[in-house]
């Protein structure tokens, strides 16, 4: 009998809402890094607290990026465009390495 393995590391595409982003960063400026995975969550009670200081609006988004899906972390002032090409600045970011993942906090751009 064949015994076989499922091996997800790195495969998000079995959880939902994830959608892939681009990531242009800004300091110092460079080429657009496309094909990350990540997925849009509330912000916890920690970064309620961390971000209370900066302020919120209804176009604020917190994107769950997956750290397999790249070897750049996001950081402030980085763009990050979403699948429906819309166009958010990174305000701060928290990484959690326990889990490969980083919490980054933008706001929406209007055009």
């Amino acid at each position: 009998m064949a015994h076989y393995t499922v091996d997800y590391s790195g495969d998000y595409g079995y959880a939902d809402g994830v959608e892939l982003i681009t990531l242009c960063v800004q300091n110092p400026i460079g080429d657009p890094i496309a094909n990350i995975s990540a997925v849009r969550s509330t912000a916890d009670l920690k970064e309620i607290q961390q971000f209370a200081s900066i302020g919120t609006n209804a176009a604020d988004v917190l994107f769950v990026v997956f750290l397999a899906t790249t070897s750049t972390v996001p950081s402030s002032g980085d763009l990050i465009f979403d699948a429906g090409l819309n166009k958010f600045i990174v305000v701060a970011t928290r990484v959690l390495a326990d889990i490969n993942q980083a919490r980054v906090f933008c706001t929406k751009v209007q055009s």
